[in-house]
C-alpha cells in the first residue's frame, strides 16, 4: 500500500547568494557600481563595489531618512537661519533656494533636497533635529553603523567633498534599500516636480524639478522603469547615481559612482546602458513554498509512504530572458524508516541551460516510523543482528 504522508521536511538554509553578472556593466564608465535585486538580495552586477569612493549628494539619502524618522509632522514650520545657510555659496553647493526667514515645512525642506539637492534644506532639517550639524553627523555615522554600512563614514550633511567623508556602492545600496522601505521617502524621492509653501521671500512659494530627471529629458533618455534616484556631483566625486526601479518584475537598486566626467549625464547615460540589459532579464521563481523539491518514498515494514520535501521560502533568481532555469537535489528517491527520526544532508542544484550555477547545502529531517508494531517488529529483528 503507497499512502501520502504531508509533513513537511524544513530545509537548514533560507536565503541564496547568487553569482553576479558584470557583463551588464560593460558599457558604462563609471568607476564604482553595484546593482541589486531589493526584493531577493540577488546581486546582479558589481564593480569595485566594496571599494571607498566618494558618495557627494547620495549623502543626502541618510540625511533624508533621518529627518523623516525624527521629524513626526511634515507640516510643521520650520523658521530658515543664517546658520543653515552659512558657507554654502562659498562652497557653491547646490541649493533649493530658501532664504533667511522663510519658514517652509518639514515636507517642503524634504522636497527642497531630494529634487534639487539642496544643501539648504539638508542643514535646515539636520540643524532642527539635532540642534547643530555636528551632532547631526554623529546620527549619520551611528545609523551607518546599525545598517551594517562598514565602509561608510559621513562628516556632513551634504555631501560636500571632505577627505574623510566617504562610502562604497555596496554600502549606499544599503542604505537606499533602507530608505524606500518609508513610504514618505519613497514618495518624496520619486517626484518629478514640487511647488513649496508659500515663503516670505517668495509669496509664490519654490518650484522644485528633479535634477534627475532634467538630466534625463537632457539627454533624450527612455528610462520609464526608472521609479526614482538621487544624483550627486563634485569635483573629485564625479558624477554619482543612486536609483531604484522596476524591470520585468525585478525590483533594482543601482548604484554608480565616479562616472566620466567628460559628460554631465554620463551617470544617467551608465544608467541607460545596464537598464537596457536589464530588460532582457526576467524573473524565474525556481522553488515556491508550495511546490515539494523532491517526493520520497518511505519504506516501512508493513506499507509505504510518500514524504513530501518543501523549501520554507521561495528561490528566486533574475536571469536573462533566453536562459532555462532548472534544479536538482541528490535526496534518494526511497529510505528505509527507523525507529529514530533521519537527518539527511543534500544539496539543491541549480542549473541554468542544463549547467550547475549554484549549488546549496541543506538538511532534511524524516521523520521516525509512528507505526507501533513495525517499530517492535523492528526493534526485535535488531536483537538478533
Amino acid at each position: 500500500m503507497l499512502s501520502v504522508f504531508t509533513a513537511v521536511c524544513l530545509l537548514s538554509v533560507r536565503t541564496v547568494s547568487l553569482h553576479a553578472d558584470d557583463s551588464i556593466l560593460a558599457g558604462i564608465t563609471s568607476e564604482y557600481a553595484y546593482v541589486v535585486d531589493y526584493e531577493t538580495g540577488q546581486v546582479l552586477a558589481e564593480k569595485n563595489a566594496d571599494t571607498k569612493m566618494y558618495p557627494a549628494s547620495m549623502t543626502k539619502i541618510m540625511t533624508a531618512i533621518l529627518a523623516i524618522e525624527n521629524l513626526n509632522n511634515l507640516d510643521d514650520k520650520i523658521t530658515i537661519t543664517s546658520e543653515m545657510l552659512s558657507g554654502l555659496a562659498e562652497m557653491n553647493a547646490s541649493v533649493a533656494g530658501f532664504q533667511v526667514n522663510d519658514e517652509p515645512t518639514v515636507r517642503d525642506l524634504l522636497y527642497g533636497l531630494a529634487l534639487p539637492s539642496g544643501a539648504d534644506a539638508a542643514n535646515a532639517l539636520a540643524i532642527t533635529v539635532s540642534g547643530s550639524l555636528s551632532s547631526f553627523v554623529e546620527m549619520m555615522n551611528q545609523k551607518a553603523a546599525s545598517l551594517g554600512m562598514n565602509g561608510t563614514h559621513f562628516t556632513n550633511v551634504t555631501g560636500l567633498h571632505d577627505d574623510d567623508h566617504y562610502s562604497t556602492a555596496k554600502d549606499i545600496a544599503t542604505l537606499l534599500k533602507y530608505a524606500i522601505a518609508d513610504s514618505t521617502f519613497a514618495e518624496v524621492f520619486s517626484a518629478r516636480s514640487y511647488t513649496t509653501s508659500p515663503l516670505a521671500s517668495t509669496s509664490e512659494g519654490i518650484t522644485l524639478t528633479s535634477s534627475t530627471f532634467k538630466a534625463i529629458t537632457a539627454g533624450g533618455y527612455q528610462l520609464d522603469e526608472l521609479i526614482g534616484s538621487k544624483t550627486g556631483y563634485t569635483d573629485i566625486a564625479g558624477y554619482c547615481l543612486a536609483a531604484w526601479s522596476q524591470v520585468n518584475d525585478m525590483h533594482v537598486i543601482t548604484v554608480t559612482a565616479h562616472a566620466d566626467s567628460a559628460s554631465s549625464t554620463s551617470h544617467i547615460a551608465d544608467l541607460a546602458s545596464i537598464m537596457a540589459i536589464l530588460r532582457t532579464y526576467k524573473k524565474n521563481t525556481v522553488t515556491s513554498k508550495d511546490t515539494a523539491v523532491k517526493n520520497i518514498v518511505m519504506d516501512s515494514i508493513f506499507y509505504q509512504t510518500t514524504h513530501f520535501v518543501y523549501v520554507p521560502d521561495e528561490i528566486v533568481l533574475d536571469t536573462p530572458s533566453a536562459d532555462t532555469v532548472t534544479y536538482q537535489t541528490d535526496l534518494p528517491d526511497e529510505i528505509d524508516l527507523t525507529n529514530e527520526d533521519q537527518e539527511l544532508s543534500f544539496t539543491l542544484t541549480i542549473l541554468i541551460n542544463g549547467s550547475v550555477y549554484k549549488q546549496m547545502p541543506f538538511t532534511c529531517t524524516i521523520p521516525k516510523d509512528s507505526d507501533l508494531i513495525a517499530r517492535l517488529l523492528r526493534s526485535v529483528k535488531n536483537m538478533f543482528q
